[in-house]
């Protein structure tokens, strides 16, 4: 071949692409003809590409959002936890040195209250005598009345009442050092907790003797002292006036008492005449005919007392006019009848026979019995002495537990008055505050006050005017009764009163109209001295 026709032929094979005539290779190697690629992409289907910078999915975006949050997270944890260690060892060295100086100012307090001791004074003299007493009777119950211990006695008498104070918060009559000192000879400073406890241990050791039976115990006295604290048990969880504590239940409880109380209340509240008229009203006409008269001479009974308390009755007669089986069982239906679902349908008091008890004050609660026989008293001492002011009256057995209703009625007025959670404690209802008002009953404790006041202070002027002064000597006092050993408290009262109101004591009921009344007649405010008056007399009253 010519080379000029082989250079041309080369230069046709560079230049020009070759042909494929529909043919290709497949992955072996082999060819295949343009119908069989065609047919092998419509088998696999159109090929998928990929893009070259896809865009993150919202659900990516959080989780690194996510993972971030977290890496931060994990740091300032990592910071706070040795803080935290830091912390702990600043806390242990604290701690340490805290106890240390603690221990020291134990010591420093103990060294001063030993040399304070030591001291010449009234206090340390008194003190080392009751000492002795100790040694030699074991106790620190001072008798005052006794001649050789008289001048103890009231000294120990006056360390109860302000240590009393100093827990009311009235620190300035005794130091804690003092009070420290009496702790450790294990002073008593409350006699009436050490007389409960003496009992209680003697009430602890009979009911072992019985084997916990507390119905067999013989000694009178004992059983007295049972009786009493049920009644105070019973007045407690009622919510009355009690000198029941907490501690003294706990106790009580410890041996067996407070099941002892439960027992016999619940005895009390099922009599055996309940049992005689169920088997007698066996049918509803026995029953409503019985109801019919026992509610009839209930009605009788509080027409003629005002009331509907069968107990608050003096004759016995009464009483058993109306029967009390009847009372209870209309009170135990309407424990029913205040009920739902299967309980009130056993109920066989209706809602009319409710409102016939209701038309006669009929009173359901029989906690406020106490409150109807206080009432009754006070009652009976406004149509005897025209008022409700108990304290104008000198007579204690006129006045003898009528206090008591007085002054529960007061306090639980400041909570009637008040609103919200304060006022759902009051336990004073509506219709008691408006049968006080009607006998005219002093809700204001510095009312009676004043009017007590004013009452003794023209006694004071009378007495003025017969001796010449107001210093009321004991001598004077015993040779004029028991009218003027009474005056002379009212003296002493206004004395104390004075004192208070020149420290600018809140708790003082001194005015200074009495101060101006009293420096109007000369009266001294101070035993053996004569006082300057805090307010110039303008006025003379004798």
């Amino acid at each position: 071949m010519p080379k000029n026709q082989l250079n041309n032929e080369n230069e046709e094979s560079v230049s020009s692409p070759p042909h494929h005539h529909d043919e290709s290779f497949d992955a072996t190697g082999v060819i295949r003809g343009g119908d069989e690629e065609q047919s092998l992409k419509n088998k696999t289907g159109p090929r998928l590409e990929m893009p070259i910078n896809p865009k993150p999915s919202p659900l990516t975006l959080e989780l690194e959002e996510a993972r971030r949050a977290m890496e931060e997270a994990d740091m300032v944890r990592q910071e706070k936890h040795v803080e935290m260690e830091e912390a702990q060892s600043r806390y242990i060295v604290a701690q340490g040195e805290y106890s240390d100086a603690n221990q020291e100012y134990e010591m420093n307090k103990q060294l001063c209250y030993e040399l304070e001791l030591k001291q010449h004074c009234q206090w340390n003299h008194m003190y080392n005598l009751l000492l002795e007493y100790k040694e030699q009777y074991g106790d620190t119950l001072v008798p005052h009345r006794r001649d050789n211990y008289h001048a103890l006695g009231r000294w120990v008498a006056n360390q109860r009442v302000f240590y009393k104070m100093y827990l009311g918060g009235k620190t300035g009559h005794i130091r804690p050092s003092r009070i420290e000192a009496l702790n450790r000879i294990e002073f008593c400073w409350n006699l009436n907790d050490h007389r409960w406890n003496l009992a209680f241990e003697k009430c602890k050791k009979a009911i072992e003797e019985k084997n916990g039976n507390a119905n067999e115990i013989s000694d009178k006295n004992i059983r007295t002292w049972v009786d009493t604290n049920q009644k105070l048990y019973m007045s407690f969880i009622q919510g009355l006036p009690s000198q029941m504590t907490k501690e003294r239940i706990k106790k009580l409880d410890e041996i067996g008492l407070v099941s002892f109380f439960r027992k016999k209340l619940e005895q009390d509240q099922t009599p055996s005449k309940k049992r005689k008229f169920s088997e007698a009203a066996s049918s509803s006409t026995d029953l409503n005919a019985w109801w019919e008269r026992g509610f009839t001479s209930l009605k009788t009974f509080h027409e003629k007392h005002g009331h509907c308390f069968l107990s608050l009755a003096n004759s016995r007669s009464h009483r058993q006019l109306v029967g009390s089986e009847f009372v209870d069982w209309n009170r135990e239906q309407y424990t029913l009848f205040q009920k739902s679902g299967n309980e009130k349908e056993q109920c066989k008091l209706t809602a009319v026979l409710v409102q016939r008890l209701n038309e006669i004050d009929f009173e359901w609660d029989t906690s406020n019995e106490w409150w109807e026989r206080g009432f009754r008293a006070v009652k009976e001492f406004r149509a005897e002495h025209g008022h409700c002011l108990l304290s104008i009256v000198d007579n204690k057995i006129v006045k003898r537990g009528r206090n008591e209703f007085v002054f529960w009625n007061r306090e639980q007025y400041v909570l009637y008055q008040q609103k919200g959670n304060a006022k759902e404690e009051c336990k004073l209802t509506a219709t008691q505050v408006r049968r006080l008002n009607d006998i005219d009953f002093e809700w204001d404790h510095k009312v009676e006050v004043q009017t007590w006041w004013d009452h003794k202070f023209e006694s004071l002027c009378e007495y003025r005017s017969k001796f010449g002064d107001t210093r009321m000597d004991r001598d004077k006092a015993s040779t004029e009764g028991k009218a003027n050993c009474r005056l002379r408290d009212y003296v002493s009262w206004n004395r104390k009163q004075y004192k208070l109101y020149q420290k600018g004591d809140a708790s003082s009921l001194m005015t200074e109209e009495m101060i101006e009344k009293m420096d109007g007649i000369d009266f001294e405010w101070a035993v053996g001295r004569k006082a300057r008056p805090a307010v110039t007399p303008t006025k003379t009253y004798i």
